[in-house]
């Protein structure tokens, strides 16, 4: 997470299943960015002044669905489709892609 805080203090962190507070010297988060390092995406930045402001003890919560924040470059990345999943190896490492099934309402 970037986190900007209205006193102009710039917050890097990581975030984990626990979840994020800004620390003491954040005065208040005026806007926070979301990025996947190992994959160098990232998200918009999101106001949360203006278009998503919090009262007095809120909490924002994001839930990652796939490619909710975008595409990863596959530019020199080598795949083989082996019974219905795609293995590819690249610049970023190996993964495998699989087609999942649509949510359901």
């Amino acid at each position: 997470i970037r986190a900007m805080c209205a006193n102009g203090e710039t917050v890097i962190d990581q975030v984990h299943s626990e979840g994020w507070s800004p620390p003491e010297s954040c005065d208040a988060v005026e806007n926070i960015q979301l990025r996947f390092g190992v994959y160098d995406v990232v998200s918009e930045v999101y106001d949360l002044v203006n278009d998503f402001p919090l009262a007095e003890g809120e909490t924002i919560r994001f839930e990652f669905r796939p490619n909710d924040m975008g595409i990863a470059d596959f530019d020199g990345t080598m795949g083989q489709l082996r019974d219905g999943v795609l293995e590819v190896q690249g610049p970023l490492g190996g993964m495998e892609l699989r087609k999942l099934a649509p949510p359901s309402e």
